[in-house]
C-alpha cells in the first residue's frame, strides 16, 4: 500500500464506431474518487473492438493494444499532454478464421520478450492460448505455440479467457467471465 500515492492506469474500451473513445487514463489517489480522462486516438484508423493492452517491458510509456481481430497497435503515451502516437500497426501470426482475441501480455523472461495472447472461446468453443517470442525490431513472433482451455463452470455464457497476464516468473494468470449478452449480467 502506498499511502498518499497517486496511481494511473491506461485502459482500453472495446468500442467499434468512429468517434467513440478507445483509450482512457484512470487516476486513483487514496481518499479521493478516481478520475477518468478519455484520450483521443491520434489518427482516423482506431482499433475496432480494442480488447486488451499490455506494456512493453523496458520501454517507458510504450504499450500494445489488441483488437478482437488480432490487429495490434504499438503506441507511445505522452503523460504530460495525455496523448498517444501510433508507432506501428501489425498482426498476430497465423490468425485463424473466427478467432476473437482477448487478452495480451508481454514479459521479459530470461532475456526474451515473451508474448501471450488468446482467442477467448465461448461455451462449447474452447479458448486457445497462444505464445511466442516477440522481436520488436521486426514486429514478428517466433517459437510460437498454442493450447486450448475450457473452464468447467459455468456452462453457458462463458468466455473461457477474458484477459490474461504473464508475470516475471513465467506464471500465467487467466480471467474468465460469464455474461448472457452485451447488457449482462456479468460475472
Amino acid at each position: 500500500s502506498q499511502i498518499g500515492k497517486q496511481t494511473s492506469y491506461l485502459a482500453v474500451h472495446d468500442n467499434k464506431l468512429p468517434g467513440e473513445t478507445r483509450l482512457a487514463i484512470i487516476t486513483d489517489e487514496p481518499g479521493r474518487a478516481p478520475v477518468y480522462e478519455s484520450i483521443a486516438w491520434p489518427d482516423t484508423n482506431p482499433p475496432v473492438d480494442a480488447e486488451a493492452i499490455s506494456a512493453l517491458p523496458g520501454e517507458d510509456n510504450s504499450f500494445v493494444v489488441v483488437s478482437s481481430s488480432g490487429k495490434l497497435f504499438h503506441i507511445k503515451l505522452d503523460q504530460t499532454t495525455k496523448t498517444v502516437s501510433v508507432l506501428r500497426v501489425f498482426s498476430f501470426p497465423n490468425i485463424a478464421q473466427g478467432n476473437n482475441y482477448e487478452g495480451l501480455s508481454f514479459q521479459k523472461i530470461n532475456g526474451n520478450l515473451i508474448s501471450v495472447w488468446a482467442h477467448r472461446g465461448q461455451d462449447n468453443d474452447p479458448a486457445i492460448v497462444y505464445w511466442g517470442i516477440f522481436n520488436q525490431a521486426t514486429y514478428s513472433f517466433s517459437s510460437t505455440g498454442s493450447d486450448s482451455i475450457k473452464t468447467p463452470w459455468p456452462t453457458a455464457g462463458i468466455r473461457h479467457i477474458a484477459d490474461l497476464k504473464l508475470n516475471q516468473q513465467g506464471i500465467l494468470y487467466i480471467v474468465s467471465s460469464s455474461d448472457m449478452g452485451d447488457d449482462g449480467p456479468f460475472q
